[in-house]
């Protein structure tokens, strides 16, 4: 275990090590929780456990599975912690394999496969990201694209909850909140493979979209169109559509 005292302000460092360990200068008010994949939380929580969500069957699908149950704040390849001032210190992994965990007082960076090398840095909130950002562009490249809208997904705050009394609801209540698309995900169909609009959307899809539209965004449906059912008339109608 490679050990070092707390990071000056704004100097950020890179250290090799398989496993490491800061002493934290204060205690923590947040910690912040990067998810392990799309259905992970990845957010500045409290530092004290969280309630493992209902029914419990699902918790060990949406966090890496081994560190399903740990007590300890944690998340997957990086982890970082607030103080009272609003200052944070992270520690974030230059590579994958790895997890974070605050302990007490301390900050603890573990590489399940070889030695890794920790990005450190304190300071305030967007200049220390950025700057992991810069370190996280050179070990993996990345790639200059064209402008990315602002997507709102039902999935993220509904999941397969949805009818048409619910999302008329939700558009209204989005108000003019930055969002440039409003995508209507999974719920909307009458079943997986079947891609026609189900009972809970009585005036059907162009209503959605049209009500969308009156927000002066755009509207996304998502679908699976390698995923289709025999049975339906239309997959035979359209086979060019899904291959």
């Amino acid at each position: 275990m490679t050990k070092i005292k707390s990071p000056e302000i704004n100097k950020s460092q890179i250290i090799k090590a398989k496993n490491i360990q800061i002493e934290l200068p204060a205690q923590p008010v947040k910690y912040y929780r990067h998810g392990w994949q799309s259905w992970s939380m990845a957010a500045w929580t409290d530092v004290k456990s969280l309630p493992i969500q209902k029914p419990a069957i699902f918790h060990p699908l949406q966090i890496d599975v081994e560190y399903a149950y740990e007590s300890n704040p944690h998340g997957s390849w990086l982890g970082a912690v607030e103080f009272a001032d609003g200052k944070i210190l992270l520690l974030g992994a230059l590579s994958t394999d790895t997890h974070v965990f605050q302990i007490q007082n301390q900050l603890e960076g573990k590489s399940e496969a070889d030695e890794a090398e920790w990005f450190i840095m304190s300071g305030d909130e967007n200049q220390v990201f950025d700057e992991y950002i810069k370190q996280l562009k050179i070990r993996f490249g990345h790639t200059e694209k064209n402008h990315v809208p602002r997507v709102w997904c039902s999935w993220y705050s509904l999941y397969t909850m949805i009818d048409e009394e619910i999302l008329f609801k939700t558009f209204d209540a989005l108000g003019d909140l930055p969002f440039e698309v409003l995508q209507v995900d999974d719920g909307w169909q009458k079943k997986i493979g079947d891609w026609e609009v189900n009972e809970k959307f009585p005036s059907g899809m162009k209503a959605l979209a049209d009500k969308i539209k009156s927000t002066g965004r755009t509207a996304g449906l998502w679908l699976a169109p390698l995923i289709a059912s025999k049975k339906k008339k239309k997959f035979f109608l359209n086979k060019k559509l899904f291959f």
